[in-house]
């Protein structure tokens, strides 16, 4: 089993699969690989970074791309991207400023997408965008 990490922000994924697995260099994989806040994957005594996961997540430089080596932007996914956001939403602060959140409503009250954010005076709220 070969495990991989994927870094986003400071959020972990953490990928496990008897899958292909790809580095930028072309080194043996021992069976002690352990992911680092680094965004690189320590084997042994090393550490090596990856250059895909399953040929679906790729990794360049602190860029990260699913479906696509990604070029211009931080995060790029070829096709869509659904937020699920079946978790309590939380307060709007300081440590959430940025955060995405979407709710699906009961029938008869539309659905809502709202990003925190701060306003000129220092203020933290959810801001509705739909």
């Amino acid at each position: 089993m070969f495990i991989g990490a994927l870094l986003v922000g400071l959020s972990a994924a953490l990928f496990v699969a008897n899958r292909l697995v790809t580095r930028a260099a072309d080194k043996g994989i021992d069976a002690d690989a352990v992911p680092a806040v680094s965004g690189t994957l320590g084997i042994g005594t090393g550490g090596f970074t990856w250059a895909s996961v399953n040929e679906l997540i790729y990794f360049n430089s602190t860029f990260v791309g699913v479906g696509a080596v990604p070029n211009a932007r931080e995060l790029e996914v070829v096709g869509g991207l659904r937020l699920n956001t079946s978790k309590p939403k939380p307060s709007c602060a300081s440590g959430v400023v940025g955060l995405w959140w979407y709710s699906a409503n009961a029938s008869g009250t539309k659905d809502s997408l709202e990003v925190c954010a701060k306003n000129a005076s220092g203020t933290y709220a959810w801001r509705t965008i739909y």
